[in-house]
């Protein structure tokens, strides 16, 4: 996937630190001011799955958080966006499009 990625020509970093922890792992991508989070474990392997965190869009959003009247719907709406489910072969355009907004 860190090829298909790179093929497409987004930078791409995988992952290869000691803490092992997903957690952790999205940590470490927030301080590297990493946008955009792929997921990828047992469970979307097996539905032929990705999931895309978009870390910026999240951060964002806890700023927001406190949010009253139409500014919280409109945070409620943003903040479903943070992580979506998109079949396997159709995340390198995902990610695309997620970049350009």
């Amino acid at each position: 996937m860190t090829r298909e990625l790179r093929l497409a020509g987004i930078r791409t970093e995988m992952y290869l630190g000691e803490e092992k922890g997903l957690g952790k792992q999205l940590q470490y991508a927030n301080r590297q001011q990493i946008p955009l989070a792929v997921i990828i474990g047992g469970d979307e392997f097996a539905k032929d799955e990705v999931t895309i965190k978009n870390l910026k869009l999240g951060a964002q959003l806890q700023d927001k958080k406190k949010a009253e009247g139409k500014e919280r719907d409109e945070w409620l709406q943003l903040s479903r966006s943070v992580q979506v489910s998109v079949p396997r072969p159709a995340f390198v355009e995902r990610i695309r499009s997620m970049l350009t907004t």
